[in-house]
């Protein structure tokens, strides 16, 4: 992949004239398909982004990528990635999970947190403050950044509690119940969950954010696109009023008529990555 000077790299981000990760800004680091968990279904494979030249500590953000819990690559989020990396010393992790064909849930969740666990792991190599990691993610993925940040300490998923200082999901499906009682999202929904609402209901309020949200869960930037006839932002809304109730910092961010892609795509995406910048840059005080 061809390099290009920093500040023409930020540029063509911030001027949604990059439509596709076409070049890396020189000074920044790929490491590719990396490895992070071994599964009985395949290995599973992260990107990460660093800065060469900038020294620590650093902050780190893990990006999920959707596909409505059965596709879908973890380059969907590299252009977020390389521009957090390069211009605010992110330590930048776009990574797989199993798929609802593959293992049914938590496998996904168990998956996104040995990720967080892959970066925490090296936190003495690229000097990573880990106490400023954020996680994000779009649809499934954004539903899978936010079931980690609300599962944190849950014993059930793990001995060891993942690190998780910020959440951004965009367009998220955060009420597995809700959704599965609209029928919207109940195809893979019962695909991934062996059953429909009405047969598990614990399973479903198990696997949703909103019904595992509590006082202890991070700070969310919570963007959903107004249009969204597949994921209702009702269901952003929803949470961040509970958040609120609940005492936790909650940011609410719905853009009218968009539907549920439209983060990802001129001409929002340079306004919703500069949302979700001011969001981490106020979060962990970047300069």
């Amino acid at each position: 992949m061809k390099r290009i000077p920093t500040d023409e790299f930020q540029q063509r981000i911030e001027s949604n004239a990059m439509a596709e990760m076409d070049c890396l800004p020189q000074g920044l680091e790929l490491l590719e398909d990396c490895t992070f968990a071994v599964t009985e279904q395949r290995g599973l494979h992260l990107d990460a982004y660093v800065c060469e030249a900038a020294s620590g500590p650093r902050p780190a953000i893990l990006f999920l990528h959707g596909g409505g819990w059965r596709g879908g690559s973890k380059e969907q989020f590299s252009r977020q990635a390389a521009y957090l990396a390069s211009k605010h010393n992110f330590l930048a992790v776009c990574s797989e999970y199993r798929f609802s064909t593959e293992a049914r849930f938590p496998a996904c969740l168990l998956d996104a947190r040995s990720a967080v666990e892959w970066i925490c792991a090296r936190a003495d190599e690229y000097s990573v403050d880990t106490e400023r990691l954020a996680i994000s993610g779009g649809s499934a993925g954004g539903h899978l950044a936010a079931l980690a940040a609300t599962t944190a300490s849950a014993p059930e998923y793990g001995s060891q509690p993942v690190k998780v200082a910020l959440c951004i999901p965009h367009n998220a499906p955060l009420n597995l119940v809700s959704l599965g009682q609209l029928g919207q999202a109940l195809g893979p929904i019962q695909e991934r969950r062996g059953g429909g609402p009405d047969e598990m209901p614990e399973v479903y309020r198990e696997a949703s954010p909103f019904h595992r949200a509590g006082p202890d869960t991070p700070p969310m930037l919570l963007m959903h696109g107004g249009g969204d006839t597949l994921i209702p932002c009702e269901e952003s809304v929803a949470i961040h009023e509970k958040l609120l109730s609940l005492g936790v910092h909650s940011e609410l961010e719905i853009w009218p008529g968009k539907g549920h892609g439209w983060f990802n795509h001129a001409p929002d995406f340079a306004a919703v990555l500069q949302r979700m910048e001011q969001f981490l840059v106020e979060g962990f005080a970047l300069g």
